[in-house]
């Protein structure tokens, strides 16, 4: 997609006139890796943007009455009550661990032990909502941090829930997956950080380029060009953009191979629980040197 520099109308890439204003298009020559790095930027946060709306959505309307009665106050309050809640819930699993190690262990190593890294963490959270809704502008570059912290979290506590499972029910190749796992958890947090601002960088860069720029005489108008849509080259394997579950990887190769897509997205599963986490990587590859399919709509 490119930005007209006179009235910041999108058009389809290649156009040499704006199809709104008829102004001569500027193109920036742009490499066939560095348009593939863009598009899994967008793709990348779209999908964070799903997620992380459907996360504000089941929050926003106790979130929105602590703002108004309380101001800035109001998501430390929050965290308070959450910190709270965890409480009741640790000493509760607590009381029934006495009957059951496993659960006994879960809590003191998940929770009891980390109870400030459990109230720093709601505060940290609360505040970024907070921000969201109050300056959206400014939440643009706390955004990936905070999916970052998320996920990391998320997978840290897994992890913990399998090496005690390992260790109470002797499961040696858990243990050692788990091992591998603790090794690979600061790339998985710098690998997050790393797409989410780069979505922010595509974003702001996005909105640079819809910028109208004013100028003293109007271009001249000329008839828009018509652009026939993409020709894939046949052999070629690119991502669908029909079937864009995670970027249309599986998708593009369902249809090069002619697969159904879940057979591979199992197949990629299994892949990546016997790689212990490292095919996650294979497939963020493929994410970005597979072109989209220039026929599908994106």
């Amino acid at each position: 997609m490119a930005y007209c520099s006179q009235c910041g109308q999108p058009n389809p890439e290649g156009a040499e006139f704006c199809n709104k204003c008829g102004h001569r298009m500027e193109h920036v020559s742009e490499s066939d890796m560095d348009r593939r790095f863009r598009e899994f930027g967008e793709e990348v946060e779209g999908v964070g943007k799903k997620i992380s709306q459907g996360i504000e959505s089941g929050a926003r309307g106790g979130q929105t009455e602590f703002d108004r009665a309380l101001g800035p106050i109001g998501p430390l309050v929050m965290a308070v009550i959450a910190f709270i809640i965890l409480l009741i819930v640790a000493q509760t699993l607590s009381v029934l661990g006495d009957q059951n190690a496993f659960v006994k262990d879960l809590t003191q190593q998940v929770f009891l032990n980390n109870l400030v890294l459990w109230f720093f963490l709601f505060v940290f959270l609360g505040y970024s909502a907070y921000l969201s809704r109050k300056d959206p502008s400014s939440y643009d570059f706390i955004e990936p941090l905070a999916m970052a912290i998320g996920i990391t979290v998320a997978v840290w506590v897994t992890m913990m829930v399998l090496g005690l499972v390992s260790v109470h029910y002797k499961i040696a190749w858990l243990s050692w997956a788990n091992g591998a796992m603790w090794v690979i958890l600061p790339l998985i947090f710098l690998l997050v950080l790393l797409l989410g601002y780069s979505s922010v960088l595509v974003r702001q860069q996005a909105k640079r380029s819809a910028a109208p720029i004013p100028t003293p005489m109007p271009a001249p108008a000329a008839p828009p060009q018509y652009m026939p849509p993409g020709v894939a080259v046949p052999g070629r394997v690119y991502r669908s953009g029909k079937d864009r579950l995670l970027g249309g990887v599986c998708g593009g190769l369902g249809e090069h191979f002619n697969i159904d897509p879940t057979i591979l997205r199992i197949i990629w599963i299994l892949l990546l629980v016997i790689s212990f986490g490292t095919f996650l990587l294979v497939y963020l590859a493929l994410w970005i040197v597979i072109p989209r399919n220039p026929t599908h709509q994106w």
